[in-house]
């Protein structure tokens, strides 16, 4: 089990790199502001990879737990019912559920952009010209078209490091039982 949990955890960690690498990239890309091809792909590529660190993490609390669960079938719904069923209380995924199912938090909102880029169409912004946002580009949240705050680069760097936060976090409530 030991072997399979640091496996599981080296592909959590791979998820978070993958990302981190299409931020570098975005971030590097000298036309930035424009909504090309390589943008498009990197902000989908940063995205998928981001949230797919929560699945490697879900993964993860299916392992640790002992829940045997098969890895396709590993879900927050399912775990949760997994957990109730055998009496766990796990700290874990009850703050991860949490997070993701406030509309307000960063989690929702880039559950929704995956969602959203993986069914439906591409992620939508805002661009500016003038002014003090001269050259930002705004995310537009899927369902709403609300324009979220800031450039796009400065949310995905905001996201990165939250759930990169929220990782350890988590990890560190295992045990409790």
């Amino acid at each position: 089990m030991i072997r399979k949990l640091k496996h599981t955890q080296y592909r959590t960690e791979s998820k978070l790199l993958y990302a981190r690498i299409h931020l570098d990239e975005l971030k590097n890309n000298t036309e930035k502001w424009r909504a090309s091809n390589f943008s498009r792909a990197h902000i989908e590529s940063f995205i998928f990879h981001l949230f797919g660190a929560r699945d490697a993490l879900l993964q993860e609390m299916n392992i640790y737990y002992d829940c045997k669960l098969d890895i396709k079938n590993v879900t927050d719904e399912k775990l949760e019912k997994h957990f109730k069923k055998s009496r766990i209380q796990c700290h874990e995924l009850q703050e991860l559920v949490t997070l993701e199912r406030d509309n307000g938090s960063w989690l929702y909102i880039a559950k929704d952009m995956r969602n959203h880029i993986t069914h439906r169409d591409c992620v939508t912004f805002g661009f500016f010209a003038g002014g003090k946002e001269d050259r930002q580009v705004h995310l537009h949240r899927p369902k709403s078209q609300a324009s979220l705050d800031e450039d796009y680069l400065e949310t995905f760097e905001k996201w990165y490091n939250n759930m990169c936060q929220l990782i350890d976090t988590l990890r560190g409530h295992r045990g409790c039982k």
